[in-house]
């Protein structure tokens, strides 16, 4: 087996290191993999296959969505490790707090971040069947992009003059229909022209 570290690849070296928030994240975004026993550089590490499943499967459990998961082992260089298999969501799928806050996930550039406003839109454009289609509001957020090279959301906020709702919906929109690409760089989430 060879590991690829893809945006639909989590590692963690314990189950109690993030794996729920990975989980959470690969089935709110397009399904992947969790491994444990993995660290983040793609080292195996190992880990006891037995003890990590009972411990996940309890986890998953307070998650209360019906998401399912499917529990593989592998032996790779003489060491045991987990494999959970996770497919895309059709409903979000949160992680459930101490005080019963909940907290979503996704994957960006193989990272788990929490989810922002501007996927929670496009989630629901994915799941509408209204048709939208490029305006004045969309031409001017590509214009400043094409200026900018890159931008946060809150740059595009300042720049733009529109209300804070138009740039968070055509922002969805243009990150929906490719136009535009959002990237992880240095703990911030940017915006960009598609190449």
């Amino acid at each position: 087996m060879h590991l690829k570290c893809i945006d639909y690849s989590c590692f963690n070296s314990s189950a109690d290191s993030g794996v729920l928030e990975s989980i959470t994240a690969l089935a709110n975004s397009r399904g992947g993999e969790v491994f444990i026993g993995v660290n983040e550089n793609q080292k195996v590490i190992g880990c006891f296959p037995e003890k990590e499943i009972i411990f996940m499967k309890e986890q998953l459990e307070t998650l209360h969505s019906g998401l399912s998961c499917i529990f593989n082992t592998y032996i790779i260089k003489n060491k045991i490790i987990v494999g959970i298999q996770v497919q895309r969501s059709n409903s979000k799928v949160a992680v459930i707090g101490l005080n019963k806050t909940k907290a979503y996930y996704f994957r960006l550039n193989r990272k788990t971040l929490p989810v922002n406003k501007i996927i929670t839109l496009i989630r629901k454009l994915e799941q509408s069947e209204n048709t939208i289609h490029f305006n004045s509001d969309a031409l001017l957020i590509i214009k400043l992009l094409q200026e900018n090279q890159k931008m946060t959301l809150s740059m595009i906020y300042r720049s733009s003059n529109l209300a804070l709702k138009v740039v968070d919906n055509t922002m969805a929109f243009l990150v929906y229909s490719k136009k535009v690409e959002m990237f992880f760089e240095n703990d911030q989430i940017y915006y960009k022209i598609k190449d």
